[in-house]
């Protein structure tokens, strides 16, 4: 039950094959990595800046808020 190819039909399949190659998918566009980590790390460093001058406000308002209750307690 063996499929014997002979030369000639082994020829056929090489010629086809160079008239229609197989379609090989190109690979995906991989982004540059240099790039994405200086996108990433402009963004975490954006992220952190913001998170530090809202601590910050905070914790002015905060102790402007004790001063005053300090202040208001000493006046009683």
């Amino acid at each position: 039950m063996g499929f014997d190819v002979d030369a000639n039909m082994a020829d056929k399949v090489d010629a086809d094959m160079a008239d229609n190659p197989a379609i090989i998918p190109s690979p995906t566009r991989v982004p540059d990595p240099t790039s994405s980590f200086d996108t990433q790390f402009t963004t975490f460093e954006e992220r952190l800046t913001n998170m530090h001058e809202v601590q910050k406000k905070f914790l002015e308002e905060s102790l402007l808020l004790c001063k005053r209750s300090k202040g208001s307690s000493l006046r009683r």
